[in-house]
């Protein structure tokens, strides 16, 4: 009986001994990934844009541009919205980005030419305008800038 008594308190004993280990902490959640950020990103800037806060609407759509992993698709969306804006540079620049234009995106070559023509790249501007008129609709809007573009 008392060896019983002696193991049952040893036992007792060894389970007091035993190093308490906290809890190992839940994981943290994964990075919001780049799309989202980036679609956060233009919600927020068209917000701002509608709101009449251009500049902050332009810093936000930069720094779309300015993400290292942007999708094109993001970067589409930031040179549309700077070029609705009148941020044309930075337009400019974000077209730039997205390289060659595929079949489909003529109305975003357009866009391009205006950003380029209101720079002062008239020949670049010529350029894409030429590219592009066969494919998109001639409003007045893109009528006028044809025949500013085609002035120069």
């Amino acid at each position: 009986m008392r060896t019983l008594l002696a193991l049952l308190l040893i036992a007792a004993l060894a389970g007091c001994a035993r190093p308490k280990v906290a809890p190992e902490p839940p994981p943290p959640p994964p990075p919001a990934s780049e799309s989202n950020d980036a679609a956060d990103t233009l919600r927020q800037a068209n917000t701002a844009a509608a709101n009449g806060q251009v500049a902050h609407a332009n810093r936000l759509y930069a720094s779309v541009v300015d993400a290292p992993n942007a999708s094109r698709d993001a970067v589409v969306n930031a040179a549309t919205g700077l070029y609705r804006t009148g941020d044309f540079a930075d337009a400019v620049r974000a077209f730039a980005k997205l390289g060659t234009f595929a079949r489909g995106e003529e109305d975003l070559r357009y866009y391009n030419a205006v950003s380029l023509y209101e720079m002062g790249r008239y020949a670049e501007a010529k350029h894409e305008l030429a590219c592009a008129l066969p494919y998109i609709s001639v409003t007045p809007d893109v009528d006028r800038y044809r025949v500013k573009i085609e002035a120069k």
